[in-house]
């Protein structure tokens, strides 16, 4: 049963068809990027084996075969979602539903299902541009989170240093960069990312990085700090090359 926190927004899906899945398989994989104020908590299907009833046993979601089992007040459902065609649901559930729960049909959920994926589509295309002109760059570009974990790379940081992506995103970058278990420090590396967290702006340097196979490589580092509208640090920009 979902935690009943006074903030969240619990909802329901009614249909458990390939449009349920397709709407939490999206869910899920934006649960882990975006803190949602609403969040999906339960499927109702009368066949437990319907691909979006899967799915929800798989994500730990409440599953249901009968919709009315939502009205319990334990689930805390506030809003029922239809994602069947069917009539008969439809009138069934607006007849049926308690007062407190709202209830979206199914031309409306299709509607604003086909509004965001087209949406993500676009998005989808714009960052495959993006990715496209990064790796066609000679330059090493490097995105690294204030924690100094590695976001990001193109192809030709990767084929210069010889890693693989799997190598690199998500480890810290003097892990990388350097060999090192510790963050580097000034009297060991003149590092150019301390340099910019300390200033809050662009900083330069020329130090040695040693690459996949323990061979140096003199780098000429640009780090550049992105900020959010609060002033944070959001992330770093690396630009650099190897000279």
């Amino acid at each position: 049963m979902p935690d009943q926190g006074a903030e969240t927004y619990y909802i329901a899906l009614v249909g458990g068809g390939d449009f349920c899945r397709e709407v939490l398989g999206r869910y899920a994989l934006a649960e882990g990027e975006t803190e949602f104020s609403a969040r999906i908590s339960a499927v109702a299907d009368p066949d437990p084996a319907s691909p979006g009833i899967v799915l929800a046993r798989e994500l730990g979601l409440v599953t249901v075969r009968d919709y009315r089992e939502l009205y319990d007040p334990r689930y805390n459902i506030k809003a029922l979602v239809l994602l069947t065609p069917e009539e008969s649901v439809l009138q069934d559930i607006l007849l049926t539903k308690p007062a407190g729960i709202r209830l979206v049909a199914y031309r409306l959920s299709r509607l604003f299902w086909n509004a965001i994926d087209a949406e993500h589509q676009k998005l989808r295309r714009r960052n495959e541009e993006i990715h496209t002109i990064l790796n066609g760059i000679q330059d090493f570009i490097i995105v690294i989170t204030p924690d100094r974990e590695i976001m990001e790379v193109n192809e030709a940081f990767l084929n210069q240093m010889g890693y693989t992506r799997e190598e690199v995103i998500g480890r810290k970058c003097y892990e990388v960069f350097q060999k090192l278990y510790s963050e580097c420090t000034s009297d060991r590396i003149q590092c150019p990312l301390n340099e910019a967290v300390q200033s809050r702006k662009p900083s330069q340097n020329v130090l040695t990085r040693i690459d996949h196979g323990d061979r140096q490589h003199y780098i000429d580092v640009k780090i550049f700090p992105v900020l959010e509208k609060d002033g944070k640090i959001s992330k770093f920009i690396e630009v650099s090359r190897d000279v």
